[in-house]
């Protein structure tokens, strides 16, 4: 139940920070659309899975604000960071229940991440997360502005 208002409580804050945040006078009158999200999601599955740094730059917002189910944030840099230096690293990967929920130029997304880590300087490790994804389109690009996960 304190998972289910957390992340209820964390939805409405990110909801009105993105409407905040988002500079209105750079964007397109485009929405984003449930394809654009979709493209977007498999591309951070793929990074996740093979970090390649050029795509992470394009898919991260600058202000991005990246949440681990264990309580550390990372900003966009410190991010690809650690999953460039294998940090943090996925060996297998699924994201599934994905919930994508539309407003003009963002999106949240919530769905459950499972796979195997496999972190450096641990063990191997099956991962079980609730994920929530904050997505905002601008100057056409779709971009990650937001990530919290908990364990499930």
């Amino acid at each position: 139940m304190k998972k289910n208002i957390y992340l209820l409580l964390l939805t409405l804050f990110v909801q009105q920070g993105c409407a905040e945040r988002v500079d209105t006078s750079t964007t397109t009158s485009e929405g984003i659309t449930q394809q654009e999200v979709t493209a977007a999601m498999e591309a951070l599955r793929q990074n996740l899975l093979s970090p390649k740094r050029e795509s992470l730059l394009e898919l991260a917002a600058p202000s991005l604000s990246y949440g681990h189910s264990s309580g550390m944030m990372e900003n966009r840099d410190s991010f690809i960071a650690s999953l460039s230096s294998g940090r943090f690293k996925f060996e297998q990967l699924n994201f599934s229940e994905i919930a994508i929920e539309l407003s003009d130029r963002a999106a949240i997304v919530r769905h459950v991440l499972t796979g195997r880590s496999a972190d450096q300087g641990k063990a191997p490790a099956d991962v079980n997360l609730h994920v929530l994804l904050v997505w905002y389109k601008q100057d056409g690009e779709v971009r990650l502005l937001a990530r919290q996960a908990v364990k499930r």
